[in-house]
């Protein structure tokens, strides 16, 4: 049941200025996939200079905040364990 609901949760926002984020939010996606191959990874554009990573509603990752791109490894870790894997 918690997964079904983690499936739906998991969003990722990037800029709309950067059409370099697209591939970067591609290669997150695939990089989460291999993590945890039932989660929905869904993509929206953000404010410029954006990409953050929201988990169940919480952000656990913001390029705004930190000033560069997340190390995907990271992320697909810490979804991981959100997932209960």
């Amino acid at each position: 049941m918690y997964k079904k609901h983690y499936k739906k949760a998991l969003n990722l926002f990037k800029s709309k200025s950067n059409i370099g984020y697209g591939s970067r939010f591609r290669e997150l996606q695939r990089t989460i996939l291999a993590e945890v191959p039932n989660a929905q990874v869904t993509g929206s554009v953000g404010r410029s200079a954006s990409f953050e990573v929201t988990v169940n509603g919480n952000l656990v990752f913001s390029k705004l905040q930190k000033g560069s791109f997340p190390n995907f490894d990271d992320i697909a870790m810490q979804v991981a364990e959100i997932a209960g894997k």
